[in-house]
């Protein structure tokens, strides 16, 4: 806890610990890609990285992944540290560059938006072979929900909706700076036990902005109380948040909603009950709500501030 704002724990155990190395060759599927979890995505929300693996492995996608990669720079970047930048982008284009994979698939839409875009933005003071090599990369990135929908092209087995409302929260670099907004929605509405209800202003800022929320509270607080109030979308029994780098303090988002992530840092959804709904669900694309169905939501347990992802 930081003050008045709750944040989350840290994993048991982080994803590069329990998992390792990766690199298992394409299946019928035909498509193999490089898995980049990000810090959130390996120390923190393993479960939405394992999520992804059993995506991969169900479609017969083939993965690298490293148990050694460095933050994707972002944080650092935003901070004014390009030193700090260079160095974690040098030593993940190491990493990757002499693998051979389709895409590079990521949960969180801020480490998209800088393998794709900042990376070679601020790439000037780096050797020639290293921006030779992100300019080769940055194409190749793209989020989960993207790959599910426009690659894999997964459909539902049903167009029936389901009992329980659910609403949608866009994060910002989902879709102001990928342009990722209907895949998830595709995604949620897949499931036939819910049903999507749009919220007012789905695609404003939860108030987070990464380390925002710790610098500028007296901002972020009544931008995210706003985002709360704007998820009473009458009678939806979760509010769906699609990312992981905000929104995660229950004092940002109101006594109502313990959001599990939000904002600007992801792209797997988090789900947090809404005001006077006692059910909490995680919604993660890909993970098996039940036998053969690889996308949806799942019911998780509430602890003493709220609600919590495990």
């Amino acid at each position: 806890m930081l003050g008045a704002r709750h944040m989350p724990k840290l994993a048991a155990k982080p994803l590069h610990s329990t998992v390792g190395n990766v690199n298992t060759p394409m299946g019928k599927s035909r498509i193999k890609v490089a898995f980049f979890p990000g810090c959130l995505g390996d120390k923190i929300y393993t479960n939405v990285s394992e999520a992804c693996l059993k995506v991969f492995d169900y479609h017969e996608i083939g993965v690298f992944l490293s148990d050694n990669y460095a933050c994707c720079g972002m944080p650092a970047l935003a901070s004014g540290d390009r030193q700090g930048f260079e160095k974690m982008v040098m030593h993940n284009v190491d990493i990757l560059k002499d693998q051979n994979y389709d895409y590079i698939v990521t949960p969180c839409s801020s480490c998209t938006v800088a393998i794709r875009e900042f990376w070679a933005q601020f790439s000037d003071n780096l050797p020639p072979r290293y921006r030779d090599a992100i300019n080769a990369l940055a194409p190749k990135a793209i989020d989960i929900n993207a790959l599910l929908v426009d690659v894999l092209h997964v459909s539902p087995k049903t167009q029936a909706k389901g009992q329980t409302k659910v609403t949608y929260h866009e994060s910002c670099h989902l879709q102001k700076s990928l342009g990722v907004s209907k895949q998830p929605r595709d995604l949620i509405r897949m499931n036939p036990g819910y049903n999507l209800v749009e919220m007012a202003e789905a695609n404003r800022c939860c108030g987070c902005g990464g380390s925002f929320t710790l610098t500028q509270p007296h901002l972020s607080l009544p931008t995210g109380r706003r985002k709360r109030d704007k998820e009473d979308v009458g009678g939806a029994g979760a509010g769906g948040v699609g990312g992981w780098g905000g929104g995660r303090a229950r004092g940002r988002w109101g006594a109502g909603v313990e959001a599990a992530g939000a904002g600007e840092g992801g792209t797997i959804l988090f789900v947090g009950s809404v005001r006077g709904v006692e059910e909490t669900v995680l919604a993660v694309h890909g993970f098996p709500v039940n036998r053969g169905s690889w996308w949806g939501l799942m019911t998780v347990k509430k602890n003493e501030c709220g609600n919590e992802a495990v």
